[in-house]
Formats: structure tokens, C-alpha cells, sequence
């Protein structure tokens, strides 16, 4: 677990933004972004940053049990927002995602401008650096 003040997964900001601003604070769930975190022996999770996740007790990865049916409060939310290893997953209940994963910058931010042309709106996004 990070004990540390670095943060690698949302900030408390994002967390807040996705649930008061977009309003889908009930679809949100945590997911452990540090790459470097250990995953408990006793779960079935096999890769850090995909599936919902969060720490145990111990201090080790282990999955959420029955994301699909969780539906986050508020207390939840300021305690996922409160660990830094933490990124932000989406249920997609009533949400909808795009998936683009475009290696050329140019061309993704093109994609990016056509979407939110077509749609009139400016979404939120996720990137990583590859």
C-alpha cells in the first residue's frame, strides 16, 4: 500500500468531479493504479489497473467483490478519494464509454475533436502515456 503522499491514481478533485459534476458518484468504484502493489494470494484478481480493486487489511490488491452490484455512497467516495493508489472505474449501469486507443497524438486528438463536434459536448477522458 502507498503510504506516501505521491499519488498515482485520481485525485480527490476527480473523484469529487466525477460525483457531484457529472452526477454519477452511485456508478463509481475504485481500482488500485500502483503497478508496483503487491496482489493478495487469496484473490483471483491477475492484473493491477483493469478490474475494480481495492486494499485488504493486509495491505495487498484484492478484487471487489460484486462490483456489478455495488452502488457507491458518499462515505465510500471521500475513503476511495482519500487513497492515493486509487483510480477511478465507472460502472457503466446508465454510462456509456468510448474506447479509443490511438498510438498517434495527432490523430487521437483529431478523433477527440470529432467526437466532441458530433456530440456538441466535451467529454471527460482517460489517457495513458503510450
Amino acid at each position: 500500500m502507498n503510504n506516501q503522499t505521491t499519488r498515482i491514481g485520481a485525485t480527490r478533485d476527480e473523484w469529487s468531479h466525477f460525483d457531484l459534476v457529472l452526477g454519477v458518484g452511485s456508478a463509481l468504484l475504485p481500482v488500485v493504479a500502483n503497478q508496483k502493489a503487491t496482489i493478495s494470494d487469496r484473490s483471483s484478481l491477475k492484473k493491477i489497473g483493469k478490474t475494480p480493486s481495492k486494499y485488504n487489511k493486509e495491505g495487498h490488491i484484492s478484487g471487489f467483490t460484486e462490483w456489478p452490484k455495488h452502488h457507491a455512497t458518499d462515505k465510500d467516495i471521500s475513503d476511495w478519494s482519500d487513497q492515493p493508489d486509487y483510480g477511478i472505474c465507472v460502472i457503466t449501469r446508465q454510462i456509456r464509454g468510448i474506447d479509443a486507443d490511438i498510438n498517434d497524438p495527432v490523430l487521437s486528438a483529431e478523433v477527440q475533436a470529432f467526437i466532441a463536434d458530433h456530440l456538441g459536448i466535451k467529454l471527460p477522458k482517460r489517457y495513458r502515456s503510450n
